[in-house]
């Protein structure tokens, strides 16, 4: 964004600055709101120093109006280059030196504020009752939501508590060269309201660090839709329209599966979480420990949405959630 201003006496316009895309807009309080908040505050204690100043102005509260009965939501970025900028004009009188009238000079000025501190979200949302997972034999569904909602916990091989189980110890013996291995996960539309998150995260739920496959996928992008995507593929819809139907996600773990099988890394439980943004994956703390659970990844906070997927014990065998492993015998 370009901002210019014109020269009525030179005829020219000139540039006076230069912006980011992003949204501006003057906010509707009246004059007098600011004036009494600041500028009426001169000289006392509230303005004296920045801890006063802070419990004087603890900062701003946006609410969202419905638009209609369904919501809507929009994500904001407030970060470092969110600001609060007043505007305002003051008054200075000289006096001549030849002692003449004093004249009164009105000059326009600025007063910007960054966004920095805490930031809170108030979210409005209706949960309807899921049923316990079974962690012996796996699920027919696996419900998905962001911020205070619910994720999945993956579990390879039906490792034991401590990763190990027959399965495993077979894939082992048969010291197989590992060509691929991937993770489908179906959408169950006759559960879900459109709406699907783009993207999920997959990560080691023990340490809450990405998978190797993460780390190694050079498919680097500042945006969240073309981040990761050899690793995360982005959900597949019907006709590959940007609101068509959610149909899968695909993950891919090969070099996981690597490491379990032929370096003997811990086959530890995976999380599975929806996520706005996969190059979020800082670890946070929870308030209250679900069971062992007790952080997750930043991503998951910060996405609203939400889907329903095919577990592993849905009777559409077709969709059931599965790990394919594409592998090359060695000769003996």
């Amino acid at each position: 964004i370009i901002l210019t201003e014109y020269d009525e006496e030179l005829d020219s316009t000139s540039i006076t600055n230069r912006l980011a895309p992003g949204m501006r807009f003057m906010l509707d309080n009246p004059n007098e709101l600011w004036e009494s908040l600041f500028f009426e505050k001169e000289g006392e204690p509230e303005l004296s120093n920045e801890s006063n100043f802070l419990n004087h102005f603890r900062g701003l509260y946006v609410k969202a109006e419905a638009v209609d009965e369904n919501g809507t939501l929009m994500m904001l970025n407030i970060g470092s280059n969110a600001s609060l900028t007043l505007h305002y004009t003051s008054e200075s009188e000289t006096t001549p030196d030849d002692g003449g009238d004093s004249e009164v000079t009105t000059s326009p000025g600025t007063v910007t504020m960054s966004f920095s501190g805490n930031l809170v979200n108030f979210v409005d949302d209706t949960f309807i009752d899921i049923p316990d997972g079974n962690q012996e034999e796996g699920d027919e569904q696996l419900y998905l939501k962001g911020i205070q909602g619910n994720m999945a916990v993956i579990n390879l091989f039906n490792g034991d508590e401590d990763g190990n189980s027959p399965e495993l110890d077979d894939f082992k013996s048969n010291n197989w060269l590992i060509n691929q291995a991937e993770i489908e996960f179906y959408v169950d539309q006759s559960a879900v309201q459109g709406e699907e998150p783009d993207r999920i995260y997959i990560y080691n739920l023990e340490s809450n660090a990405p998978l190797i496959d993460y780390i190694l996928d050079q498919s680097v992008s500042a945006t969240q839709i073309n981040a990761k995507i050899d690793h995360l593929k982005p959900l597949v819809r019907v006709d590959e329209a940007a609101d068509g139907e959610g149909i899968k996600y695909k993950i891919e773990i090969t070099e996981h599966i690597n490491n379990i099988l032929l370096r003997d890394s811990t086959n530890a439980k995976l999380g599975l979480v929806v996520s706005t943004n996969v190059n979020s994956i800082e670890p946070l703390d929870l308030q209250n420990e679900v069971g062992a659970l007790s952080r997750t990844v930043s991503g998951y906070f910060l996405s609203p949405r939400g889907t329903v997927l095919f577990g592993n014990n849905t009777s559409d065998e077709d969709k059931q959630v599965k790990l394919k492993i594409y592998y090359t015998e060695p000769e003996n």
